[in-house]
């Protein structure tokens, strides 16, 4: 039986919720993506914050926005997960041990594929240094600079076992496809096929039930079309 509600308002006088009911699969599909739950921060590597959340189960979300804010200051957007992927590390702050306030703090939404957003996760915080470390991609610590140009990274870690992290960048939004295939150029997995914000992203690729072996993966945005090798090594 397919039954999903949202909560479109709340009466703080009368403490009464005013509530959008859907028993059909299309009215179920047309509500926005449920509230993220956001898991507390752990670290990566010691130094920088990692966090977690647990996957939405609407079968038409398309991505995660990631939003941080540093001590008095405002909220800024700073990233995009894709599903599978379910955490996010912070590699421009760097925790701190010093007897502080949590001064640096996260929050994330869910987008679906008609582009509507569920509403804010509850905020997690870690305390961090205020001021911002070099932007990097990967947890080989390569810094990258504002692009502005289309870019597919390397995988990182690579060979891996069993999942590793794709980065790439657009210097536009674009509809942008990645497709994994095997050494014999079939077809493996479609990871991304939707329209993608200007940016740096990254997409987690989970290769379980695979064997070992090379892969490829592939990237096409607009005229942008690159090819780049990995190993799944068991």
């Amino acid at each position: 039986t397919n039954f999903g509600f949202e909560i479109k308002s709340f009466n703080s006088t009368t403490h009464e919720y005013t509530l959008n009911i859907q028993v059909n699969y299309s009215g179920v599909v047309a509500m926005p993506p449920s509230k993220p739950q956001i898991l507390p921060i752990t670290l990566a590597g010691f130094r920088n914050p990692k966090i977690y959340w647990s996957g939405n189960i609407e079968s038409d979300l398309s991505y995660y926005k990631i939003y941080r804010k540093i001590g008095l200051g405002s909220w800024q957007f700073i990233a995009t997960r894709y599903p599978p992927s379910t955490y996010y590390i912070d590699y421009e702050i760097e925790v701190s041990g010093l007897p502080s306030a949590k001064n640096i703090k996260y929050k994330i939404i869910a987008v679906d594929t008609q582009a509507k957003s569920s509403v804010y996760s509850d905020e997690v915080a870690c305390k961090g240094l205020n001021e911002l470390l070099p932007k990097k991609n990967s947890d080989e610590g390569e810094s990258v600079e504002i692009t502005s140009e289309y870019l597919l990274k390397q995988n990182y870690p690579n060979p891996f076992n069993p999942s590793t992290e794709i980065t790439f960048s657009l210097k536009e939004s674009a509809n942008v496809k990645i497709v994994v295939f095997n050494s014999l150029g079939e077809e493996v997995v479609v990871l991304i096929n939707s329209v993608i914000p200007a940016g740096y992203h990254s997409i987690e690729f989970k290769a379980d039930n695979l064997p070992s072996g090379i892969y490829y993966y592939e990237m096409r945005a607009g005229d942008f079309r690159e090819i780049k090798k990995m190993v799944l090594l068991r």
